[in-house]
C-alpha cells in the first residue's frame, strides 16, 4: 500500500467510533469470508464440514454469514481443527489491521492444512532450516523466536525458545 493511501486510510480512523465499527466489521465479515474460503478450498460442502465438527449444516451456514458476528473462541478453534490449521488471535495496531486486510481475495485468505504444508516442504529444506536454527521474526520487532530441532533425528519435536530484546 502506498504511503499516501495508507495515511489517508489512517486519517479516516481518527474518530474512535469509526475505528471500533471498522474493526468489528472486519472481524465479523472477515471471519465469515475466510470460513467459507477455507471450506471451498478443501472442496467441502457445509454438510461435510458440519459432520467433521459434529454439528449441523445450519450451524456452518450461520458461521459463514457475515452478519452473524457471535463467534466464540471455542467455535473458531473447532473450525481450525476441522481445517487442520492453526488459529491465532491477538491484538494489533490499526495500521497493522489496515495492512493485513488490504488483500481479502480468496487466494490471500487460503491456508494450507498441516499435511498440505508439510508435503510442500522437502526433508532437505527441513534439515537445512533446522540445522541453521531458523530465526522466525515476521513482525520486524526485536523479539525473536528460534526453531530448535533436529529433524534428521527420530525426534520430530520442534521447540520454540523465546529470545527477548
Amino acid at each position: 500500500m502506498h504511503l499516501s493511501l495508507f495515511l489517508k486510510k489512517m486519517k479516516r480512523l481518527s474518530k474512535k467510533a469509526y475505528r471500533t465499527a471498522f474493526f468489528k466489521a472486519h472481524l465479523d465479515q472477515g471471519i465469515a469470508h475466510q470460513i467459507r474460503v477455507l471450506r471451498q478450498q478443501r472442496n467441502m460442502t457445509q454438510a461435510q464440514l458440519a459432520d467433521r465438527m459434529g454439528t449441523r449444516q445450519s450451524a456452518i451456514s450461520r458461521l459463514e454469514d457475515p452478519s452473524y458476528g457471535n463467534y466464540t473462541l471455542n467455535q473458531l478453534a473447532e473450525l481450525a481443527s476441522a481445517y487442520d490449521v492453526a488459529l491465532m488471535v491477538k491484538f494489533v495496531s490499526f495500521g497493522r489491521l489496515l495492512r493485513e486486510t488490504e488483500d481479502v481475495s480468496p487466494k490471500a485468505l487460503s491456508v494450507l492444512s498441516y499435511d498440505e504444508e508439510l508435503s510442500e516442504l522437502s526433508e532437505h529444506h527441513l534439515v537445512k532450516a533446522a540445522s541453521a536454527n531458523l530465526s522466525i521474526n515476521p513482525t520486524g520487532s526485536t523479539t525473536q523466536f528460534y526453531l530448535i530441532s533436529n529433524f534428521a533425528s527420530k525426534s520430530l519435536s520442534p521447540q520454540l525458545e523465546y529470545a527477548g530484546a
